[in-house]
């Protein structure tokens, strides 16, 4: 059972939540009624997450997912070439081109990096939930030892 979101979530992360607290609420219902008395759970924030999103990568998997050609030319031209320049005081660098990453804080920035991340490791006896940077695993059960073994399974295959 996944908890995932649509691929267009809310734009505010107070949307995730609201949406995250009723798919909370659906599996904790389901867990009870299948007399699994126990939950366990592991959030998530993937550290400069947006910074590190390979734009190719993230073009390829738009393809993949069959999204419209034209909005897929639009945000590549949108995140490629950028440029960018540092100012300390008077100082100023001079202008660099980014290589990764999609605009943090923007609206297109949590979209770009839910569809890079769309294909992270589901795994049979734990519910993923996910927004932007911010990741949820949950796993009901019968008893604490089995739910937190699993969720370290799922730990362990996201790190590969």
């Amino acid at each position: 059972m996944s908890i995932g979101l649509p691929l267009w979530p809310v734009f505010d992360q107070c949307g995730w939540w609201s949406l995250e607290v009723l798919g909370l609420n659906g599996l904790l219902s389901s867990a009870s009624a299948r007399n699994h008395a126990d939950m366990a759970a592991v959030f998530i924030d993937i550290a400069k997450a947006f910074d590190r999103v390979w734009i190719d990568g993230l073009i390829y998997k738009m393809h993949k997912l069959e999204i419209p050609i034209q909005l897929t030319l639009l945000i590549q031209s949108y995140l490629k070439n950028r440029k960018f320049t540092v100012r300390v005081e008077k100082e100023q660098s001079t202008f660099r081109t980014t290589e990764a990453g999609v605009v943090e804080g923007s609206r297109l920035g949590p979209h770009c990096f839910n569809i890079f991340i769309n294909d992270i490791c589901q795994m049979p006896n734990t519910q993923l939930a996910l927004f932007a940077d911010d990741t949820a695993i949950m796993c009901t059960g019968p008893d604490r030892t089995s739910n937190v073994t699993n969720l370290n399974k799922h730990l362990a295959e996201l790190e590969h």
